[in-house]
């Protein structure tokens, strides 16, 4: 090595995971980029030849691929109300996949129908006996797993707004995916055969295939629903050569990947996936003490020594001190959770007002709110009114450059955030209709001064 130069430093070692029906196979990345492809049997896993991979990864990311013991698709409920909805789903999951489920859901709409309102969720699941074998297979990892979803599910994160077909052929199968507003709604398998002959048999019947889903989709989807384009990816150029000639009534367009060094395709996105932003995992954000240690370590060591300062000083004045550390470790821990690490410049305009900075109670509920809200959202108005016991708000949110399915999973989320906060209560969402405009609120309570010292 040449003096004055160092070697690389590496920053992330991400193991992402095809979990099979007899297999498991490990997709090994380094800063991004894929080092290793390894094909194990389930039986016996993990094997001491795999240990020092899985002890050497930060992160782990398990890619389910068992499609009969996962559900995605859409379900329908006459209420906006999220417990009801919750257990709506709960009940239709049990019946579909004949056990307890383990799910996510996301509003993909709010209409009305016969005079109701009625919500209209997509929802992605797996069976909990598949969810429990692969904890019990990482079981000595199971830290470090920080992502756990369905494969066709992970695929919504490579495909653009519109109604795609994403098309993934490989040398002995086939996968295609229909989308529309980036959320899966059919899947298929179809195996290539042997031989030439085979594979001139396989194109028609991948035209076949695509035009026979393309049907169902407007008979159980939408009447309107019609292909965009297709986003094809193959292994080899003859594949992907033989495909376009099929002249089919679609753009056709080709998927590359940069960085791509074989095998299937979502491990790579599973790669650089962002967990903040990605609605269908079955885990909850993890965030790794290696990253919140320093500065963990750097509070409690301010806290010591201020402590120490303060120790000559009357017992009422070092509670008081005590109590407000206390609060900022809390606080601290909260974002931690939500893992959200900046304030976004979007609700400055409130922060700085000082009729609301003057009320304790107010300015820590500013602090939360701005930590909840994602980088495309804006506060369009904000209301806080006094009542005798507490203090209650309103609040209406905007979203730049966000579809309609878009602007509800953020307000859900960003409900969802002020929920785990513990200065915030009785938290809940509502959309409006304004004409042809729909208006998106978020409700909730602030504990009072008193309450908040009680905390």
């Amino acid at each position: 090595m040449c003096r004055g130069q160092s070697p690389r430093q590496t920053t992330m070692r991400f193991l992402s995971v095809v979990y099979k029906r007899r297999q498991i196979v490990l997709y090994y990345f380094i800063d991004g980029i894929l080092e290793k492809i390894i094909p194990v049997e389930k039986e016996g896993f993990p094997s001491p030849l795999i240990k020092p991979i899985l002890e050497d990864s930060d992160y782990i990311g398990v890619i389910v691929d068992i499609p009969e013991n996962t559900y995605i698709g859409f379900l329908e409920y006459p209420s906006l109300e999220e417990k009801i909805i919750k257990n709506g789903i709960k009940f239709d999951l049990e019946r579909e996949l004949g056990e307890k489920p383990r799910f996510t859901f996301t509003i993909f709409d709010v209409f009305e129908a016969e005079g109701a309102t009625k919500t209209k969720v997509f929802v992605v699941a797996i069976n909990n006996k598949t969810f429990q074998e692969i904890i019990e297979a990482f079981k000595q990892y199971k830290d470090k797993i920080v992502l756990i979803t369905p494969y066709s599910a992970l695929l919504s994160t490579a495909v653009p707004t519109d109604s795609v077909t994403l098309l993934e052929i490989y040398e002995d199968g086939t996968r295609i995916t229909f989308f529309d507003k980036r959320v899966a709604l059919v899947a298929r398998n179809i195996i290539i055969p042997k031989g030439d002959e085979g594979r001139e048999d396989f194109l028609l019947k991948l035209r076949e295939e695509i035009d026979r889903s393309v049907y169902y989709l407007k008979q159980n989807y939408s009447r309107d629903f019609e292909i965009n384009k297709i986003l094809l990816f193959t292994e080899t150029q003859e594949l992907r050569e033989r495909v376009q000639s099929l002249s089919l009534p679609y753009a056709v367009e080709p998927l590359l990947l940069e960085d791509y060094r074989g095998g299937e395709i979502a491990p790579y996105f599973a790669s650089s996936l962002n967990l903040k932003l990605f609605p269908y995992n079955f885990l909850p954000p993890v965030v790794s003490l290696k990253e919140v240690f320093p500065v963990l370590t750097g509070s409690l060591l301010a806290l010591i020594i201020l402590t120490l300062t303060l120790f000559g000083i009357s017992y009422n004045k070092i509670k008081n001190t005590e109590r407000t550390w206390l609060n900022s470790i809390r606080g601290l821990q909260t974002r931690i959770v939500n893992r959200r690490s900046v304030l976004y410049k979007n609700i400055e305009y409130y922060v700085f007002q000082e009729t609301y900075l003057s009320n304790p109670a107010t300015s820590i509920f500013l602090r939360e709110l701005s930590a909840a809200l994602i980088p495309s959202s804006k506060v369009k108005s904000l209301k806080i009114k006094r009542s005798k016991t507490d203090y209650s708000f309103n609040m209406e949110l905007a979203y730049e450059n966000a579809t309609d399915f878009e602007k509800l999973e953020f307000t859900r989320t960003i409900t969802q955030a002020l929920e785990k906060s513990p200065i915030v209560e009785k938290t809940w969402y509502e959309i409006k209709k304004k004409g042809d405009t729909k208006v998106y609120l978020i409700h909730g309570v602030i504990p009072t001064r008193k309450k908040l010292l009680k905390l």
